[in-house]
C-alpha cells in the first residue's frame, strides 16, 4: 500500500515538472513568435555612429534605389513615391553630400539643440513643416528625440513627412521620410523608427 502511494506521488511529480517544462517551452515559442514577426519587419540601416531602424518593405522593394555614405543614406522609389533620407548631421562632410543639403542649412541643423532651432533648420534647410504638424519627444538621460510630422502638398498630391532629429551627447542624427498617400507609414512604423534609431 505504501509502495502504491509512493509510486503515484512520483507519477503525479513527474507530470507536475513535465507541465511546466511545456508551458515555458510553450512561452519561449510565443515570445520568438511575437519577436520576430514585430522586429523582424525593420533592418538596420547601419551609418558610422547610428543605426537607423527602416520598414523592411522600403528597404528591399524592387522598386527602391539605395545611397549610402559612412553617415549618409537614401532610400528612394523609382517612381518618386517615398524617400527615407538619413543624416549623421555631426560627422557628415559637406563637400560629399548625397542630397539636397546646402552649407548654410547643414550648418543651421548642426548647431540646433532646442525644439525652435530644429524646427527652423528643417522649415529653412528642407522646406518642410510649414502648416499643421504633430510633434512629439522622447527623452532620456543619455539621449533626446524630437519626432514631427505633417502633410505636404506635392505636384502629384499629398505627401506624409515624418522627421526624426535624435541628440545624444556630440552626436546628431536627423532622419527624413516623404511618403506618398500609398507607401505613408502606419503610426506603430513611425513609433518604431522613432524609438528603435538611435546609437
Amino acid at each position: 500500500m505504501f509502495r502504491v502511494k509512493y509510486k503515484k506521488e512520483q507519477i503525479l511529480k513527474g507530470l507536475r515538472c513535465f507541465s511546466i517544462e511545456i508551458a515555458i517551452l510553450w512561452t519561449i515559442i510565443l515570445i520568438d513568435t511575437l519577436i520576430s514577426t514585430y522586429y523582424g519587419k525593420y533592418s538596420g540601416m547601419h551609418l558610422s555612429q547610428v543605426v537607423a531602424s527602416i520598414p523592411k518593405e522600403y528597404m528591399n522593394s524592387e522598386e527602391s534605389e539605395h545611397y549610402k555614405t559612412d553617415n549618409e543614406f537614401l532610400i528612394q522609389s523609382k517612381e518618386n513615391a517615398y524617400m527615407i533620407y538619413g543624416i549623421e548631421l555631426s560627422n557628415v562632410d559637406e563637400s560629399s553630400l548625397i542630397t539636397f543639403l546646402d552649407e548654410e542649412d547643414l550648418k543651421k541643423l548642426k548647431s540646433a539643440n532646442s525644439f525652435s532651432q530644429i524646427l527652423e533648420g528643417i522649415q529653412d534647410g528642407i522646406g518642410f513643416l510649414w502648416g499643421d504638424v504633430v510633434t512629439g519627444n522622447t527623452k532620456k538621460s543619455s539621449y533626446i528625440s524630437y519626432y514631427f510630422s505633417s502633410t505636404e502638398k506635392g505636384h502629384d498630391g499629398d505627401y506624409q513627412v515624418y522627421i526624426i532629429f535624435y541628440i545624444q551627447e556630440d552626436l546628431k542624427y536627423m532622419e527624413v521620410c516623404v511618403m506618398d498617400e500609398e507607401h505613408a507609414l502606419s503610426e506603430k512604423q513611425k513609433k518604431h523608427m522613432w524609438l528603435y534609431t538611435g546609437r
